[in-house]
């Protein structure tokens, strides 16, 4: 497994981030509620493993 990946040229994960990296902003996501959808911020994660 690599210990370097980069999206978009920037770096994601580094051997030393243990395959954990989460992103600095949040992911807003129409939510459905009873009364109508609303925008709900939802934290994103990524995770490798072997």
């Amino acid at each position: 497994m690599p210990t370097h990946i980069t999206v978009n040229g920037l770096g994601l994960t580094h051997k030393s981030s243990t395959g954990f990296s989460k992103a600095t902003i949040p992911d807003v996501c129409k939510t459905p509620s009873p009364g109508g959808p609303i925008p709900l911020p939802y934290p994103n994660f990524a995770m490798s493993s072997t």
